[in-house]
């Protein structure tokens, strides 16, 4: 009788008890990996936005040298034409082909 009861009332206690800690388990495993997941995906994503930064920051260097190279070569130019006292027009020409120049480098 009740004694069976308590026995079977027991033993429904114990599989529901191993049920829950085994969904408790499932539960912590997902969780961990989900976690793991996320670790490896912002770690990738850091590695991006490294690379990227470190890109933009030389084609701004290579960009800034390339100016200072075509600034450099057009006061050379401006310089040559009127130490060859030159005309005007040769000093303006000179002015715009640098300045063209300029603007084909960006």
């Amino acid at each position: 009788g009740s004694l069976d009861d308590a026995r079977e009332e027991a033993a429904r206690a114990a599989t529901q008890s191993d049920a829950a800690s085994s969904a408790l388990r499932d539960a912590v495993a997902a969780a961990s990996a989900a976690h793991n997941a996320l670790d490896a995906a912002f770690a990738e994503a850091k590695e991006t936005f490294e690379a990227e930064r470190t890109r933009l920051v030389a084609d701004v260097n290579e960009a800034a040298v390339r100016e200072e190279a075509a600034a450099a070569r057009h006061a050379a130019e401006l310089e040559a034409a009127e130490a060859h006292g030159g005309s005007e027009l040769e000093v303006a020409e000179a002015h715009t082909r640098a300045l063209e120049e300029r603007h084909a480098a960006e």
